[in-house]
């Protein structure tokens, strides 16, 4: 189990390790508490109400950007800037999930980057044909 790795590594042997992980793994809670603790570094937020807060101004600011052009009612340079703008952002995000995954900074902006590419291009094309199917009715 990966409780016993993790419990080795802290030093612990023999009953005593034993003891640990029986304990540990006969509760299921508190079980999945020590394993998403130990091995993600997550914890219970102190204050849900913020962190929601948070993360609903947060969406907003990531959504205004790339959607600013369009205010600007520039037609399809709209399109072309807002892509731009998220392309960079992407580029960004990827390189700051970085300090969270462990990953180098170019593969983890390369790897959102070709994820937002692909959602990108499909959201891009269902509009294009729900535009033609909406118009031929």
């Amino acid at each position: 189990l990966e409780v016993y790795e993790i419990f080795e590594n802290m030093g612990l042997q023999g009953d005593t390790l034993n003891s640990c992980v029986d304990t540990i793994t006969s509760n299921k809670d508190a079980w999945l508490n020590f394993l998403i603790g130990s091995e993600l570094g997550l914890e219970e937020p102190e204050n849900p109400a913020l962190g929601a807060f948070l993360t609903f101004v947060s969406f907003i600011i990531g959504a205004l950007i790339p959607l600013s052009p369009y205010f600007l009612n520039l037609g399809f340079m709209s399109l072309i800037i807002s892509s731009i703008f998220s392309f960079c952002m992407l580029g960004i995000v990827g390189a700051a999930k970085t300090k969270i995954t462990g990953e180098r900074k170019l593969k983890g902006s390369i790897e959102m980057l070709i994820i937002g590419t692909i959602a990108f291009i499909c959201s891009y094309s269902i509009g294009l044909w729900l535009e033609q199917f909406i118009t031929t009715f």
